[in-house]
């Protein structure tokens, strides 16, 4: 019995991209190094831009399938025509974000962003 309680489990958190309409509609807690200041200043550029968070996965998809954009999950290279789990899937969308985030013009940010000096790492 608990054999088939944990198959029925596997089956349900198994994400196939083409066969469902995978919705985000938060963005991942561990997106951007889990730095929440970033994920408020990308959240509110999504909503500026007239968009809500899924929108940045709609609109990523056709550059992963076309290999513009190439992400990794441990050894692999993400397809989205393959099955995933929730966990992974979410790993998939907090890379999005971040490819999205860090290529954001910085002069389509509010002031008081542009006016924040570079984090001494680098950009983010």
């Amino acid at each position: 019995m608990a054999y088939g309680r944990i198959y029925k489990i596997y089956i349900d958190i198994t994400v196939f991209f083409e066969k469902i309409d995978l919705k985000f509609h938060e963005i991942p807690e561990f997106s951007l190094y889990f730095n929440t200041e970033e994920q408020n200043i990308f959240k509110n550029f999504v909503q500026a831009d007239g968009k809500v968070i899924n929108d940045i996965w709609v609109e990523a998809q056709p550059h992963i399938r076309s290999g513009e954009w190439i992400f990794k999950l441990g050894t692999r290279d993400v397809d989205l025509d393959k099955a995933s789990c929730i966990a992974c899937a979410k790993q998939i969308f907090g890379m999005v974000i971040e490819k999205v985030r860090f290529n954001i013009d910085r002069e389509k940010l509010p002031d008081e962003i542009k006016r924040k000096p570079d984090c001494y790492w680098g950009k983010i």
